[in-house]
């Protein structure tokens, strides 16, 4: 539930060139939208998850004392999530993060002379320096983008169970994550979806979407916006169920010198501008013409086009082919003719051998 609140916890630690304070980093989570409850416990637990993964060769009391009681570490949902998260942390955040922890601090003491291994030390519980406010009634601002996915699909008939921490929806394996960034204008949302299961051309559908706001809730759901519209109905019924994907996709035979496919078509999306700047029927019709000339396998493929123009150009050229980007596709949507607004459009579609 918070694997999302812990991207943006990692993101205020690591901002900037120096250390942030305990202060600044609570402040700046509470600006962009955090609750205090879950702000404090980024604060409190991503330093503790990551040093005990550092020094996990070490024996550690499993709880923390919060004020004068004694809870269990794994009993909160925000350090449960932080821990998970340390098993993939990249070195910069580990300094940054993990050296904040109290313990790697003292393992530092006890192992500089030499006289002891990580083996030897044994950590007592972890000490606040005050009790923690109790945790809120909902995810405190940042939405989960596996929950996003998961509800989804669970809203459509499909739903998602767990497994040792992964997510399976059918014969798929589905995850969701954040990647965070900032910019002067505020928040950016970049949301990975990916699907793995039988038959894909590639290991997985990787489908990324951005979205902006001033805060992680808008931002957030912005990004999901994007990906529910736009390409869970195609994934939908090209990977589960042909006829789950209503009226929001289109089907059509799609002839391959190789061997035919059916085409599963998503809506097309558009920003900024109430017109498309870019007719997309003959852009479509175009690319599937020169996908001809690809060597495709007989297993499930499947193309993303993203364009942004303004003033008569193209800004944007960004069309992938199982993932991977595809010179001819790009080069097809460069040939395009193109509208003086200032607009984005998105397509996403599924090629199913017939």
């Amino acid at each position: 539930m918070f694997d999302g609140a812990v991207e943006v916890g990692i993101q205020a630690f690591m901002h900037g060139d120096e250390d942030q304070d305990d202060e600044s980093i609570v402040s700046r989570l509470e600006a962009q939208g955090v609750a205090t409850w879950l702000a404090e416990r980024l604060l409190v637990f991503l330093p503790i998850a990551f040093g005990r993964y550092l020094l996990r060769e070490s024996a550690f009391d499993p709880n923390f004392i919060d004020g004068e009681v004694a809870r269990p570490l794994d009993g909160d949902p925000v350090y449960r999530s932080a821990w998970a998260r340390a098993h993939t942390a990249g070195r910069a955040e580990m300094q940054r993060i993990g050296l904040r922890s109290a313990a790697v601090d003292l393992a530092n003491q006890l192992l500089h002379d030499g006289t002891s291994s990580l083996s030897d030390l044994v950590f007592t519980a972890d000490l606040l320096s005050a009790p923690l406010p109790p945790l809120g009634p909902d995810g405190g601002g940042v939405p989960s983008p596996r929950d996003l996915f998961s509800k989804a699909l669970a809203e459509h008939g499909f739903p998602v169970t767990e497994t040792d921490g992964a997510l399976h929806c059918g014969p798929l394996t589905i995850d969701a994550r954040l990647f965070p960034r900032e910019s002067p204008q505020g928040i950016i949302a970049q949301l990975d979806f990916e699907v793995s299961g039988p038959g894909l051309a590639a290991a997985s559908v990787l489908e990324s979407v951005a979205g902006y706001g001033q805060t992680w809730q808008e931002a957030i759901s912005s990004a999901a916006a994007k990906f529910l519209r736009g390409s869970l109905h195609p994934l939908i019924a090209a990977l589960i169920d042909r006829a789950g994907g209503g009226d929001q996709v289109h089907w059509e035979r799609f002839e391959h010198p190789g061997s035919p496919f059916d085409l599963c078509i998503g809506p097309q999306l558009i920003y900024f501008s109430p017109n498309a700047t870019i007719e997309a029927g003959p852009l479509l019709d175009a690319l599937l013409h020169r996908l001809r000339a690809e060597t495709l396998t007989q297993r499930i493929h499947w193309l993303r086009v993203f364009v942004s123009t303004d003033e008569g150009r193209i800004q944007v050229n960004e069309v992938l082919l199982d993932n991977e980007p595809w010179p001819a596709g790009e080069a097809t949507v460069a040939a395009a003719p193109v509208g003086q607004e200032f607009c984005a459009m998105r397509t996403f579609a599924v090629l199913v051998p017939a």
